[in-house]
């Protein structure tokens, strides 16, 4: 579920070493790598590893509809800011919060609270929105709002490895501390670009998968068994990480909640409705 995260380190991995080296595509990939040369090092390999879900459910398993929560990036439109936008499913009466951004990603990144009826409207029935306020040179709309659906929510770790292949010890010494800042320092943007700029949102005829990550450790740091080394001078060590999160599975359904309109007394359902609510 964190292939998004494995993709991301890299980029940032890639910014953290710009200017040492100009085939970065090739020294900072996806793993597992193969050994390199000593003459093609340093080299580094990010590979997802195993996941654990916990067996107590934080929701139960019921069946019955409820308001699940959805969140979505939707990117700008440069041409017709105002709209309307698509959203993946139909939002409950006075659910959605947006959040407009400039400059996703910079230093300079702000972001601007819209207020419903007044910056935005919704077409639930559609579903969409149009915005009212004035956007031009946002970059994207951050939205969130409850739906009708299904969902089951479970908390669950998943581990990530990243292999740093140097040349000998002060190599080595340079480019773990590098490579462990740039992930630790870097911890709180990429969470929120894993959950809000690059969300892992899977949906297929009504049925939804999504993930979001709240934490990213480093457990560990150990050499590659010394068995499989060229020389004292080939050092290869793996950084272990572990990232937890919750992992939500659900179906999304259309139409929202009725009204109830009459109820059985229990244990005298033959007898026909016996009480009717009062509608006003």
């Amino acid at each position: 579920m964190i292939q998004q995260l494995i993709s991301l380190i890299i980029t940032h991995l890639r910014v953290g070493l710009a200017g040492e080296f100009t085939n970065l595509g090739s020294r900072v990939r996806t793993g597992p790598m193969s050994n390199p040369t000593l003459n093609a090092r340093p080299k580094w390999g990010v590979e997802a590893k195993e996941m654990s879900i916990q067996q107590s459910m934080t929701d139960d398993i019921s069946g019955d509809p409820r308001p699940v929560e959805s969140r979505e990036r939707i990117v700008v439109n440069g041409g017709n800011p105002a709209g309307p936008y698509a959203l993946g499913n139909q939002p409950l009466e006075g659910s959605m919060a947006m959040r407009v951004v400039y400059d996703e990603g910079l230093v300079a990144e702000r972001s601007i609270n819209l207020l419903p009826g007044i910056d935005f409207t919704v077409d639930p029935q559609v579903p969409n929105f149009t915005v009212i306020r004035d956007i031009s040179g946002a970059d994207v709309l951050r939205v969130t709002y409850s739906y009708v659906g299904i969902s089951i929510l479970r908390e669950f770790e998943q581990q990530f490895q990243i292999q740093l292949f140097a040349r000998g010890w002060t190599d080595f010494d340079k480019w773990l501390g590098i490579t462990t800042a740039v992930v630790q320092s870097r911890q709180a943007q990429l969470i929120e670009q894993f959950n809000f700029q690059n969300p892992t949102n899977i949906a297929l005829n009504g049925f939804i998968a999504n993930s979001t990550i709240h934490k990213i450790k480093l457990l560990r740091i150990e050499p590659l068994p010394k068995t499989s080394r060229q020389s004292l001078t080939d050092l290869r060590w793996v950084l272990y990480y572990s990232v937890t999160g919750q992992l939500r599975l659900g179906e999304s359904l259309s139409g929202g909640f009725g009204i109830v309109s009459s109820i059985h007394t229990p244990d005298e359902s033959g007898s026909g409705v016996n009480i009717v609510p009062d509608l006003g």
